[in-house]
């Protein structure tokens, strides 16, 4: 079961997510961000601890959330030292799984279907959250964690999410 979250970044998915897994009773352990300053700004929206520095990462989470630029995802993570079986998952659309393997034999990936600004509030219960991980135990804890914040979470595939994803870059 997840009970405790870090977030890995801090633009406009990071800072939405984090309010509504705030909001479900989750526990967020800790902000993670490139640069302080977007750091202490979510940090201290959400009143957790944060951090820019890679080294202090708190090991103690439950699940680890990439929220960063796509073509950052991986860049981001080889700066980190997390437990090789931590839960970890990245929020991209557009960007496949295994990008995560060498980082965790625990992967995922919870895909907000959503443009986010950090002007304007969301309400989360109406997003749809998209869930996939590589094992059926990381599937059925993401599943029920999203739902704790979304009414629409839902498992996908990897075509079905990037069907899903280029529709909605079209549309939008």
């Amino acid at each position: 079961m997840i009970k405790k979250v870090v977030i890995i970044g801090a633009g406009n998915v990071a800072t939405h997510l984090s309010k509504a897994i705030k909001n479900a009773g989750f526990e967020i352990l800790q902000i993670v961000s490139r640069t302080e300053e977007s750091a202490r700004a979510l940090g201290t929206l959400l009143d957790v601890q944060y951090t820019c520095n890679p080294a202090e990462i708190n090991a103690e989470a439950d699940l680890y959330i990439v929220s960063v630029k796509d073509d950052a995802i991986a860049t981001a993570l080889s700066t980190f030292n997390l437990p090789k079986d931590a839960l970890v998952v990245h929020t991209a659309g557009s960007v496949p799984m295994d990008i995560l393997k060498e980082f965790s034999s625990n992967i995922g990936i919870l895909y907000p279907l959503q443009t986010f600004s950090k002007a304007k509030d969301v309400n989360f219960k109406e997003i749809p959250v998209y869930i996939e991980a590589n094992t059926q135990e990381s599937t059925s804890k993401l599943l029920q964690f999203a739902s704790a914040f979304s009414d629409r979470a839902k498992e996908v595939n990897s075509s079905m999410r990037a069907q899903v994803h280029l529709a909605a870059v079209f549309a939008c």
